[in-house]
């Protein structure tokens, strides 16, 4: 009987993830497990594959830190409109929404029938074999009639990175792709794409200090196992590194007889003129490798020698590329307003970081360049963030623009959806008008401090993003220019019927705690919706949450639509001298906070509110997962040295918000004052102790506080 997709990806989710690849191999250090290749090549010669059958792919295999999705994506898009008679296939991870995004063919992922089908063949011929590869372990003879019985988890099958890599090829086998290019899923030389023996073409894009407890903790570490997908005779195109990383990739180049073509950062003028589809000056340097990549392609394979620093017919491709997670233009002709106005577009980019600021800044800048005459446009910042120091620094970068950009409006908006007395279901009551408008009053202040000749009349504040949104849109009616709206600091927020909030919530601590226990831990799996979430092992960790989300429950109303936040806290156990400097006490200060921000709504009552609400929860908790994993891997700095190898090094609460202390004042005792309890609103209204990790902290703000993340 022929899979569904989805009983396609509840198989796939049956095997362990890649996370827990990682787990084993971040406790092993930065010695990797050696056997991974040959335990691939083993796989795909039990599913009808030998390495050398991969070649009639063509294959392009990209691996980098920074950009080896996005270069991956040029290098389709580009080699694609070059010329739409090659079959291109793509191969990335992670997903954004549907696992079948990993794979496209001619840069579309594939349908939910050919991911069903084609991962039915893999799991059936896994299945297949499954009794001589069981045998084949030398396990007992009890533990081997228990797994052949199903009575065992899949350590017949590979795990979840490595599965969809079996799937992926064997689609790409299938469907007759003239290229197949292949983005490295950690490190390189002992990645499961490394099965492939003879690749068209190599790229490496920068390399970083990414995944350390793996590769290893320096430049040259790393670099090693970026470097070694470069197979012997085959051309490699590598942007430009530090010294010490561009030595091992010479090196290792130098060691196969690989042809090295070396990118620069100076030689970003040859796309002075060309538009590329992503938006920043790091996508520029990944269109330079996505470009030489094509051109050694089609040199090898179509005979086409190119003399042109970019050719006019790459650029089609380089302008016509999309990748998820980037910037989003949105006319209003798009949206539910469009009975209103025709003038109106939007600039959505959900950036918080300084980072990403910066990009966001870089892209609407390109933008503007097609204006003619300022005269034309009508443009207006809509600026969303929930906290007001983090905010006031972030903001910088935004009015840095300001000479070039010239806002007309400013708008700060709460992140709080739906104004009162939209409907019934979308009425929000929980949130005193101090605290709507203090983060923004606060923001207005800085804008006018950063920008001081900026109209303070068209300074404006608002209580709801659906406010922020009126007033665009009222603009415009009342406008014959075009309006531009640039929405940016916007955090993820999820809105969410009450029968899901449980779920959703706990598999967010668990998120944030898998990547935050910086212990030794064995990786689990949690089902929420239709996603598996990898969580600790930790019975101490899975107690705490349990407690919570239960809180949490206990304290948003049933009948009406309800805001309500949790806030998490990891601190650091410092030893504090007294006044008399004769003793020491223990002192906890906190290094990290993340809130979440969930807007609750009753269940709802037609089939279809169902199916439409599932859908939108399921891809608001993929979209908050992905928001995690963002923050976890660009925010390390500020982590405080581990000190003690006896337990949990850092401390952590939960705080919930309580019908009888405002957040406000939570939030500040938290982090501010020495308070060893939080006050919940259980049937005795008392407060709970937290003696196993009281949050005591300074008297005043600590200065360690370098990084506060939050997910809303």
């Amino acid at each position: 009987m022929a899979f569904t997709y989805k009983e396609a990806v509840e198989k796939l989710n049956s095997l362990q993830s890649n996370a827990a690849l990682l787990e084993k191999l971040r406790q092993a250090g930065p010695r990797m497990n050696e056997k991974s290749l040959p335990e691939m090549r083993d796989y795909f010669k039990r599913i009808g594959y030998e390495p050398k059958d991969f070649d009639k792919l063509n294959l392009i295999h990209v691996t980098g830190t920074k950009g080896k999705g996005s270069t991956s994506a040029l290098t389709q898009a580009t080699l694609h409109h070059y010329d739409t008679s090659i079959k291109t296939g793509l191969f990335t991870s992670p997903h954004l929404v549907a696992v079948r995004e990993r794979i496209r063919i001619n840069g579309v992922p594939i349908s939910e029938e050919l991911y069903a089908k084609y991962t039915q063949d893999v799991w059936e011929r896994l299945e297949a074999t499954k009794e001589e590869a069981v045998r084949a372990m030398n396990l007992s003879e009890q533990d081997t009639k228990e797994i052949l019985r199903n009575t065992r988890e899949h350590p017949d099958k590979p795990i979840y990175f490595r599965f969809l890599t079996l799937v992926a090829l064997h689609t790409f086998i299938q469907e007759k792709v003239d290229c197949a290019i292949l983005e490295v899923g950690v490190g390189g030389e002992y990645d499961s794409t490394n099965i492939i023996e003879r690749p068209v073409v190599c790229g490496i894009t920068a390399l970083g200090l990414d995944h350390v407890t793996v590769l290893g903790n320096t430049i040259d570490q790393i670099a090693w196992h970026k470097s070694g997908i470069i197979k012997p005779n085959v051309p490699v195109v590598a942007f430009e590194q530090v010294p010490a990383a561009m030595e091992v990739v010479e090196k290792r180049a130098q060691e196969k007889n690989a042809p090295l073509t070396v990118l620069h950062a100076r030689d970003v003028s040859k796309l002075d003129g060309v538009e590329i589809g992503l938006a920043g000056l790091h996508q520029k340097y990944n269109a330079l490798t996505a470009i030489e990549l094509v051109k050694i392609w089609l040199k090898k394979m179509r005979g086409v020698d190119f003399t042109e620093d970019v050719p006019e017919s790459f650029k089609k491709g380089l302008k016509l590329v999309t990748w998820p997670g980037r910037g989003q233009e949105l006319n209003v002709r798009e949206t539910k307003y469009s009975a209103l106005c025709d003038n109106l577009t939007w600039f959505l980019d959900g950036a918080h970081t300084v980072e990403s600021l910066s990009t966001c800044a870089d892209w609407f800048k390109n933008v503007q360049k097609k204006v003619t005459s300022n005269d034309e446009v009508l443009r207006v910042l809509v600026f969303n963030c929930t906290h007001g120091r983090d905010a006031a620094r972030l903001l910088e970068i935004i009015s840095g623009i300001q000479s070039d950009i010239k806002f007309d409006h400013v708008i700060f908006s709460t992140n709080i959806t739906f104004k009162q007395g939209y409907t019934a279901d979308n009425t929000n009551k929980t949130v005193t008008l101090e605290e709507v408008t203090l983060v923004q009053q606060e923001l207005a202040a800085s804008w006018k401090q950063q920008v001081p000749y900026f109209d303070t009349d068209n300074i404006h504040t608002v209580p709801t993003i659906e406010d922020a949104v009126d007033f665009a849109v009222e603009l415009a009616k009342s406008n014959s220019k075009q309006v531009q709206v640039l929405t940016t600091g916007s955090l993820i927020m999820m809105a969410l019927p009450r029968d899901q909030a449980k779920d959703v919530l706990r598999g967010l601590l668990h998120a944030i705690f898998f990547h935050r226990l910086l212990i030794n831990v064995v990786p689990r799996e949690l089902r929420v919706l239709e996603t598996s979430v990898s969580i600790t092992d930790s019975e101490e960790v899975q107690n705490l949450i349990e407690e919570k989300v239960s809180d949490f429950m206990h304290n948003t109303s049933p009948t009406q639509v309800k805001q309500g936040k949790v806030a998490l806290f990891f601190y650091e156990k410092r030893l504090k001298k007294n006044w008399f400097q004769f003793s020491k006490t223990e002192e906890f200060v906190c290094w990290e906070q993340w809130v979440i921000t969930l807007n609750l709504a009753p269940p709802p009552t037609s089939d279809q509110e169902k199916t439409r609400s599932i859908k939108s929860a399921e891809n608001q908790f993929r979209q908050c997962l992905m928001k995690i994993l963002e923050i976890v891997n660009e925010s390390k700095e500020h982590i405080p040295s581990i000190t003690t190898t006896d337990g949990n090094p850092f401390p952590y609460q939960i705080a919930i918000q309580s019908q009888t202390e405002s957040w406000n004042s939570i939030m500040k005792r938290m982090i501010v004052t020495d308070a060893p309890s939080i006050a919940t609103n259980s049937n005795n209204n008392t407060a709970i102790p937290t003696s196993s990790h009281p949050p005591h902290n300074n008297s005043s703000r600590p200065n360690s506080i370098k990084s506060e993340r939050r997910m809303s």
